[in-house]
């Protein structure tokens, strides 16, 4: 195993990004100091690669970037998306669009390479009194895909990796137990942020994905670290020997991480690297 490198791996929305979805100054700092050491630094994301470009630019980043939370890796120097991920059923697709024609808010899904979005009310800001359904991003200011065109793919396609329902977070725990006891039992959901039921494929989770990345790169555990904010960064928080909840995170991350550092708009990356002389 490697020795000298070190491997970082940075959930995106809650722990890269500020509550206004901006990478604070410190941030950059603290990364592009890890990228100038050598360290392998990578993201680690519910969004697919193509929905990180910006901040794979504005960060210089060079590695990995694990996707659709583990279900697929894009190599940034070789411009190419590996899918790990086996393809959502279709009795499940069936089951996630009902839901989301019944309370007619968002549908959203991918498969590694591309995304659709769609929303089956009349319009979010006219029906939605929540704050955290539209926090920063195209959240504000959506723009949606034709609803029956995109229905159509849903359900045709046989590559759908990664699928969503956007609700208010009022009845988000609602609509997660109602969906549970429909699901078939080869897949897992995630809560990605208060607004967010994301289903997946069972096994299908970061630190899968991430394993890979360690093993490209001849990283051991005790030199991977890696940070983040919600349900779906529980498995690699959890499991890397350097697993860090942000001071934001959910109880439930903070309960199974090895350290906790300060929140994603009060410097918390650039602390926890500063304090253990990572940079």
């Amino acid at each position: 195993m490697n020795t000298s490198k070190k491997l970082f791996a940075f959930d995106i929305d809650g722990t890269l990004l500020n509550d206004e979805k901006k990478i604070l100054h410190s941030t950059k700092i603290a990364i592009n100091s890890l990228i100038n050491k050598g360290h392998i630094v990578c993201l680690a994301t519910g969004r697919i690669p193509i929905q990180t470009i910006d901040i794979i630019r504005e960060l210089g980043l060079i590695h990995e970037v694990v996707g659709a939370d583990g279900g697929c890796i894009y190599s940034i120097k070789e411009d190419k998306t590996k899918i790990l991920a086996n393809p959502i059923s279709d009795y499940d697709k069936r089951i996630i669009l009902n839901y989301a024609l019944e309370y007619k808010r968002e549908l959203a899904f991918n498969n590694g390479i591309n995304y659709w979005k769609s929303y089956f009310g009349e319009c979010p800001k006219k029906e939605v009194n929540d704050y955290f359904f539209f926090i920063g991003g195209s959240s504000k200011y959506p723009i949606y895909d034709d609803n029956e065109t995109t229905s159509k793919i849903f359900l045709e396609s046989k590559d759908i990796i990664q699928c969503s329902i956007k609700v208010e977070s009022s009845k988000l725990m609602e609509l997660t137990t109602k969906i549970n006891k429909e699901i078939s039992s080869d897949s897992c959901y995630h809560l990605t942020s208060k607004v967010y039921y994301v289903l997946t494929r069972k096994n299908i989770n970061k630190y899968n994905a991430l394993k890979l990345v360690q093993e490209k790169y001849q990283i051991n555990n005790m030199d991977t670290y890696c940070f983040g904010d919600s349900h779906n960064d529980i498995e690699m928080v959890k499991n890397f020997a350097n697993g860090v909840a942000m001071g934001n995170a959910t109880n439930e991350l903070k309960n199974v991480s090895k350290y906790i550092t300060d929140s994603n708009n009060n410097h918390g990356i650039y602390k926890f690297l500063n304090i253990n002389n990572l940079i």
